[in-house]
C-alpha cells in the first residue's frame, strides 16, 4: 500500500521527460497513458457486456432446470399413481384368485400374515395364479372352515343339494317340439 501512496517514485520518472529537448515526447506519453485507460474502460464495457449475456444464460440455464425439476416432480406423482393403480389391479386379481378356494379371497391375506401383493407376481409381474393357489390351500390346511361352499349344480358332492339335477324323460316329451 505503501507504493501506491508513494508519490516520488513517480516524480523521479517526470523529471527525465523535461531534459529532453523535444516537448513531442512529454504530450505522446499522456496520450500512451490513456490509451490503456480507455483501453481497460472498453474492457470493462466488454465485460460489463459479458456479464450481462452470462447473467441471462445463467438466468435461462435456471428457467429450463426449473421447468425440467417440475416436469420430473409431475412425472413422479403420475408414476406413483399409476403404480398404486397397478398394485390394485393386482390385489384384486389374487383376490379372485384365492376367492376360487376360499369363502373371501380376503381370507388369504388375513391368514397369511402378509398384505404384499409381490409374494404372488411372477418375475414379470403378472399374479402367478399357482402361487395364490398354493397359498390358499396353506390356508385351508389350517381353517377348513374357509373353504368356499361348493356352488349349486357342481356335482362335487354326489347326494347332496349340490348335485346337478338332471330330469328323467317322460313320455310326453317325445311328443313336445324341441
Amino acid at each position: 500500500m505503501t507504493d501506491d501512496h508513494t508519490p516520488t517514485d513517480t516524480a523521479p520518472a517526470a523529471a527525465p521527460e523535461p531534459t529532453s529537448a523535444a516537448p513531442e515526447t512529454a504530450t505522446e506519453n499522456p496520450p500512451s497513458t490513456a490509451a490503456p485507460d480507455v483501453v481497460t474502460d472498453t474492457g470493462q464495457d466488454d465485460a460489463n457486456g459479458d456479464d450481462t449475456e452470462r447473467d441471462g444464460r445463467i438466468r435461462k440455464a435456471n428457467r429450463e432446470a426449473a421447468r425440467y425439476r417440475t416436469q420430473l416432480r409431475d412425472t413422479q406423482t403420475e408414476r406413483d399413481q399409476v403404480r398404486g393403480q397397478l398394485t390394485a389391479i393386482q390385489r384384486a386379481e389374487v383376490l379372485r384368485v384365492a376367492g376360487l378356494q376360499l369363502q373371501r379371497g380376503e381370507d388369504l391375506f388375513a391368514f397369511t400374515g402378509t398384505d404384499d401383493v409381490s409374494a404372488y407376481l411372477a418375475e414379470d409381474g403378472t399374479v402367478d395364479a399357482e402361487k395364490v393357489k398354493a397359498a390358499a390351500a396353506e390356508v385351508l390346511a389350517e381353517r377348513g372352515y374357509l373353504r368356499r361352499p361348493p356352488s349349486r349344480g357342481s356335482g362335487e358332492f354326489p347326494g347332496s343339494p349340490y348335485l346337478a339335477h338332471t330330469p328323467e324323460p317322460r313320455m310326453g316329451d317325445i311328443f313336445r317340439a324341441p
